[in-house]
């Protein structure tokens, strides 16, 4: 018989009915007429049988048999809810986290599909998952991201979290797969960088410089001072003695800048600050200025920022200056930080430099449990525009300012990580001072240091980065910095000319500087016992005698002399010395401008040199000279013998104005010429008086032969 039921091939309802005869209604631990009972399965379908039916290695097969269903019951037991629980931010993934999702089945499920909705946006998840394995009473929690990137702030966002949205999985109860969130508040995160903020503008370049100087800044003897702490203020008082900021001899202020960083403004007090330097109410150089802020949490609404003043006009050089920090409210939170005062000055002595000015306020903390950030999303980033650093620099030092950087950690040497161009070049860089409320400090962390091989070699694109130390509530700001790149001092050789070099008493010699690159200060010595501190100076020699030149050249890179011994020659007139003197037929009219000069030089000269002032000279005694181009000429004649020599120099003496003859206007008279007074004759083109070269009052065939023969070199002058 066992054969015949192994077979599998009787009805189902006969199987049945022989199923109720062979099963036994007591369980597997219970015998009967003192046999055990043995446990026979197939499927999903268990059977206890008697052994004399269930024999050794048989096997049942039953066609068309029903599995039973599994007992699993998916529910989610905790909440759903933001890793970091105060709101949703923009612009960032945000994490999710689903609490005791529970099985309260006894069997397992498997491949559990978890998926995230946020309602208000679409109908898709925005986050799934797949739990692989959950045991019957056993509970999980997961943590899913949602990528989306909301850009602008405002309004709630919900999340609902469903298990098994598909309903793959049978399950004892289908009505308790889903669990939403409170809604949360869609904020920017202040503690983030200002790019995780829509609209919000990076800290960038203010203000360049490209010159021999440098820039000094210096706190004074200003401190944090507490908007809240204390009987309340109206009036803060902060001075720089000449010490603090020192200007050397010589140099020229070319900017001061007044630096105020603030924080806890929670009830718009910083509208109300005044700020008086020297006595004077300075405007604030932007506004609306500066400003950062949590934007969600305890501090949201506590405003921190920057204010800016340009004081150059009131500043003192070498001298104390003051400024005063006036509000309304003399208990209101806003509270200063350490006031800066920078100073850009020129000074020829020092060495090339290219100065940037970046300026801007970026509130940074990187907590993951307390603020929702991570290091990666709490770091500011500004470039350094407006100039191209160029190659050869000596060194680069880069200067940070950071408001209430400081080491939060014992072991900790100080506060935040610094970038250049995507490389780490320090870590817990800023080593301010901590303190809650009043302090004798600044609170203000100043880190310089020189980052010449981390810049861009082609000198633009240059950006550092400053990054918030993760840790328990951290606060610090991106601010300031200063990048001062410095070139080396150029040696420099000292150089020049002197022209006459000889000549009868009173000699006046014009002395040339040909020294090489940048000059800050030259001293001529001329032999006689003159000098001079001139460029180019001119010096009279009025004794007889052979003197020695020194010039001493002087620029950062130190000094260089160039002697010439006995380079001038003075010499006594003879007797007989001529005197120059000349005239000239005319001295002023239209080019080409022939004019004769005559000789009316006295004591009888042999020789003569003539210089007309446009590169042309001649040795005739009274030569002819034609000037083709205009302008305004000296004219010099030196009439010389064998008793000596002398020179007359006439500035300005001739003036010529145009070309004349030249009708086209290109600068010349050429054969275009010719034909337009040819043209004029025949009454073919418009009569210009100016072509009336023989003054009979009428432009005819004659004055258009002698342009052509003008042209062609026939005659000397029209």
């Amino acid at each position: 018989m066992s054969d015949w039921f192994r077979s599998g091939y009787i009805p189902v309802a006969i199987v049945l009915v022989m199923l109720l005869l062979l099963v036994s209604p007591v369980t597997a631990d219970e015998r009967v007429g003192g046999t055990p009972l043995e446990t026979v399965q197939t499927g999903d379908l268990r059977f206890d049988v008697d052994p004399a039916i269930a024999e050794e290695n048989d096997t049942l097969s039953i066609t068309g048999e029903t599995p039973l269903e599994k007992e699993i019951d998916l529910t989610i037991g905790g909440l759903v809810n933001t890793v970091f629980a105060g709101a949703v931010f923009c612009n960032v993934p945000n994490e999710i986290r689903i609490l005791s999702i529970k099985n309260n089945g006894i069997d397992t499920a498997e491949n559990i599909v978890v998926a995230v909705y946020d309602d208000a946006v679409s109908t898709e998840p925005v986050a799934t998952t797949t739990i692989p394995i959950l045991a019957g009473g056993t509970t999980t929690t997961i943590t899913l991201v949602d990528s989306t990137l909301r850009t602008v702030e405002g309004g709630t966002v919900t999340y609902r979290a469903v298990l098994d949205p598909e309903n793959l999985i049978p399950e004892t109860n289908e009505a308790n797969n889903e669990r939403s969130s409170f809604p949360k508040p869609l904020r920017y995160n202040g503690y983030m960088g200002a790019q995780y903020w829509t609209g919000k503008e990076e800290i960038k370049t203010y203000r360049t410089y490209d010159l021999h100087g440098e820039i000094i800044h210096s706190f004074g003897n200003s401190s944090y001072r507490s908007g809240s702490f204390g009987s309340g203020w109206t009036e803060y008082a902060v001075g720089w003695t000449a010490e603090n900021l020192t200007i050397p001899d010589g140099a020229t202020l070319r900017e001061a800048r007044l630096y105020v960083p603030y924080c806890w403004d929670n009830s718009g007090e910083a509208s109300n600050v005044t700020i008086a330097f020297n006595g004077a109410v300075i405007p604030r150089e932007r506004d609306p200025w500066e400003v950062d802020q949590s934007n969600f949490g305890a501090y949201d609404g506590h405003w921190y920022g920057l204010m800016t003043y340009n004081v150059t006009d009131e500043f003192n050089v070498n001298e104390e200056n003051t400024a005063v920090v006036s509000r309304t409210n003399s208990v209101a939170k806003f509270s200063p930080a350490g006031l800066t005062l920078a100073v850009v000055y020129e000074d020829p002595l020092k060495t090339r430099k290219q100065i940037f000015i970046n300026e801007g306020f970026d509130l940074l903390g990187a907590d993951r449990a307390g603020y929702g950030t991570t290091e990666e999303q709490a770091i500011s980033y500004q470039e350094f525009t407006g100039m191209t650093i160029e190659a050869g620099a000596e060194k680069a030092m880069l200067t940070t300012f950071v408001p209430w950087g400081a080491a939060f950690e014992k072991n900790a040497t100080g506060e935040g990580n610094l970038f250049v161009n995507g490389v780490s070049v320090g870590y817990n860089v800023w080593e301010g001072v901590r303190v809650v409320g009043e302090s004798d400090d600044p609170q203000v962390a100043v880190d310089t240091r020189d980052i010449l091989e981390y810049l861009n070699q082609n000198g633009t694109g240059n950006v550092i980065a400053i990054q918030s130390t993760a840790g328990s509530t951290p606060c610090m700001v991106a601010e300031r910095a200063f990048l001062v790149v410095e070139y080396p001092a150029i040696a420099l050789t000292a150089a020049f000319t002197g022209t006459p070099t000889s000549g009868d008493k009173p000699l006046t010699v014009a002395f040339t500087d040909e020294s090489t690159v940048t000059i800050t200060k030259r001293e001529w010595d001329f032999g006689d016992g003159g000098n001079s501190t001139d460029q180019n100076p001119v010096h009279v020699y009025t004794a007889a005698g052979t003197y020695t030149v020194n010039l001493t050249v002087t620029n950062a890179a130190g000094s260089d002399t160039e002697v010439k011994a006995n380079y001038i020659t003075v010499t006594e007139p003879g007797p007989d010395a001529p005197v120059a003197n000349f005239t000239a037929n005319v001295t002023a009219g239209d080019a080409p401008l022939a004019i004769r000069f005559t000789d009316e030089s006295t004591g009888s000269p042999t020789t003569w040199a003539w210089d007309f002032g446009d590169g042309g000279n001649s040795t005739e005694q009274n030569p002819v000279h034609v000037y083709t181009a205009g302008g305004t000429h000296t004219v010099k004649l030196t009439a010389m013998r064998a008793g000596g020599s002398d020179t007359l120099s006439r500035p300005g003496y001739i003036t010529v104005t145009g070309v004349k003859g030249d009708f086209n206007g290109d600068g010349k008279v050429d054969i275009g010429d010719v034909a337009l007074v040819a043209y004029m004759v025949v009454g073919k083109s418009a009569t210009d008086p100016a072509a009336d070269f023989n003054e009979n009052g009428a432009v005819d065939i004659g004055d258009a032969a002698k342009i052509a023969y003008y042209y062609v070199k026939k005659v000397p002058a029209l």
